[in-house]
């Protein structure tokens, strides 16, 4: 299931395309994904058309953050079943 997940994510992720090729009604759902957001900004420095938005940029942070946050907190709770799974 990662798997099929990750590429999903990864053809969401405008990497090979232009964020302003896909037509509009899709540019909102493919903003919900962080990675789009990097991508497009590192896009634009790259070729000087423009800069990222500190808004979109800071969002970005906080949610990976808080992503980071919950996911050493379930490590953490999970953390002494590990020898009894492996």
């Amino acid at each position: 299931i990662v798997g099929v997940l990750l590429t999903l994510v990864f053809y969401c992720t405008p990497i090979f395309y232009s964020l302003t090729s896909v037509p509009e009604r899709y540019r909102t759902l493919l903003r919900l994904n962080p990675m789009t957001t990097l991508v497009e900004s590192y896009r634009g420095v790259l070729m000087g058309t423009d800069f990222p938005s500190p808004e979109r940029l800071a969002a970005v942070t906080l949610g990976s953050a808080a992503l980071a946050l919950a996911g050493w907190l379930v490590f953490r709770r999970a953390e002494p079943r590990f020898v009894d799974e492996l």
